[in-house]
């Protein structure tokens, strides 16, 4: 009885961690996959003051903090901005210039060749996800036990496709920001940090549950396989 309903419950909270890990920065600005830190120096008219700004990428785009700047009698002020929301995003100019600012120019090539691909695999697994939960949901809230045989071993299919797609996300996700991490380490001599977000270790919890999940769904075709044979006995 467990399999029968804890099945679709894990596949909805797994489908919900990537659903917010997808609508992350620029949408959710309070969560992201990975973000900058640094310490930039910035002329101001005749005058050069370092000031600190913070970078955060999301799925579908990314965000700079303001810059206040203060120098003296100069001072400068830059809004807070996001980027346009599109999946396979660029790193616009204004960006572009703040890496450079920290001596970390190929660091765009790295982003901008990466994120294309790193990016669309999320919405992928929340995709699947979200059908293994649907054909979980109809195996779960099928009256006849034994014909939810077909509905149980679709969700088992495609909880593991999915289970397996997030657990590559995630991996993709760590070895990404790692490498953001090296090579501004290596550019930068602590001018600039990269840190994870909140949303790669959403996307490692939701790979865990798609494949508590996937089991699940798997005890759940021996069940509807015994209900099969025990209807089959009656007669």
């Amino acid at each position: 009885m467990f399999e029968r309903f804890g099945t679709p419950l894990l596949f909805f909270i797994a489908w919900l961690f990537l659903l917010l890990v997808t609508l992350s920065v620029p949408i959710i600005k309070s969560l992201n996959l990975f973000h900058i830190n640094a310490n930039v120096s910035v002329g101001v008219s005749i005058a050069t003051a370092t000031a600190k700004v913070a970078i955060n990428y999301g799925i579908f785009g990314y965000c700079t903090s303001a810059l206040n700047i203060q120098a003296g009698p100069f001072s400068e002020n830059s809004p807070a901005e996001c980027s346009p929301k599109k999946l396979g995003y660029t790193i616009d100019p204004t960006v572009q210039k703040l890496l450079s600012a920290v001596n970390a120019d190929d660091l765009v090539d790295v982003i901008n060749k990466a994120l294309t691909f790193v990016l669309v695999l999320h919405p992928i697994a929340c995709a699947f996800t979200f059908i293994a939960l649907l054909l979980a949901l109809l195996a779960a809230f099928r009256a006849n036990v034994s014909k939810s045989r077909f509905p149980s071993i679709a969700a088992s299919a495609f909880g593991v496709f999915a289970a397996l797609l997030t657990t590559i996300v995630f991996i993709v996700d760590v070895v990404f920001v790692s490498i953001v991490k090296s090579k501004l380490k290596n550019h930068t001599d602590g001018a600039a940090t990269a840190n994870y977000g909140a949303a790669v270790w959403l996307v490692l919890v939701a790979a865990l549950l798609l494949w508590v999940a996937s089991v699940l769904a798997c005890c759940g075709v021996f069940r509807t396989r015994r209900a099969r044979r025990a209807e089959a006995e009656k007669y």
